[in-house]
């Protein structure tokens, strides 16, 4: 990967935050909530995770800023953002 896209990805709290649940690594509350703040600024569709199965910090994490499983495709888990709740 070039250099200034390695630079640019750790400028995002929520690539880092992601990378670091890929190894395992658990985030604090103030990791979350930015990398939730990123997310929003990213505008993040889905999520796809090319592991037969991922980790626990990983499957935390996604459900921390506000993702769950939506289903498996050709061997990659995908990640959907939570909807927002309608107003009552």
């Amino acid at each position: 990967m070039p250099t200034q896209t390695i630079a640019a990805i750790k400028r995002h709290p929520f690539y880092v935050q992601l990378n670091q649940a890929q190894q395992g690594w658990t985030s604090t509350r103030s990791q979350i909530a930015a990398a939730r703040a990123d997310l929003r600024a990213l505008d993040v569709g889905w999520v796809l995770v090319w592991l037969p199965r991922p980790g626990r910090a990983l499957s935390q994490y996604l459900s921390a800023i506000g993702f769950r499983f939506a289903y498996r495709a050709d061997g990659a888990s995908v990640y959907r953002p939570v909807p927002p709740s309608a107003p009552e």
